[in-house]
C-alpha cells in the first residue's frame, strides 16, 4: 500500500519496533507496572474529544474525514497503516498489539 521504494523504508523502519514474544510480555509488564503513572502522563496532555471537535468547529476546520472529502475506507486504511512510517511504538501500535485497532 505504500509502493514499493516507501515500502521498503517503511519496512526499515518499522521491523525495528516489531514485537516478539518476550519482548511483548517485557512490554505488558512494563505497562501493567506503569499504567496508572502513564494514564495520569496522558490524562494531563490531553483534551476531551468533544472539547477538542468544539475548539476544531469554532476555527472553521474539518473534524472528520468527510469533511477534508475523504472516503471512510481512505481514512480508515490511514489509521490503520500510519503506525507502519515510523520506528517509535505508538498508541497505534498499542491498539494494534492488543487487537482493538
Amino acid at each position: 500500500h505504500f509502493g514499493a521504494q516507501l515500502g521498503a523504508a517503511c519496512w526499515a523502519e518499522f521491523k525495528l519496533k516489531r514485537l516478539d514474544e518476550a519482548m511483548a510480555q517485557e512490554l505488558n509488564q512494563r505497562l501493567n507496572e506503569r499504567w496508572d503513572a502513564i494514564a495520569a502522563r496522558i490524562k494531563a496532555i490531553s483534551l476531551p474529544a468533544a472539547q477538542l471537535e468544539e475548539v476544531l468547529l469554532r476555527a472553521g476546520a474539518p473534524t472528520t474525514p468527510q469533511d477534508l472529502g475523504w472516503e471512510s475506507e481512505f481514512y480508515d486504511g490511514a489509521v490503520r497503516h500510519a503506525r507502519e512510517i515510523r520506528n517509535r511504538y505508538t498508541f497505534l501500535d498499542l491498539a494494534a498489539d492488543s487487537g482493538v485497532l
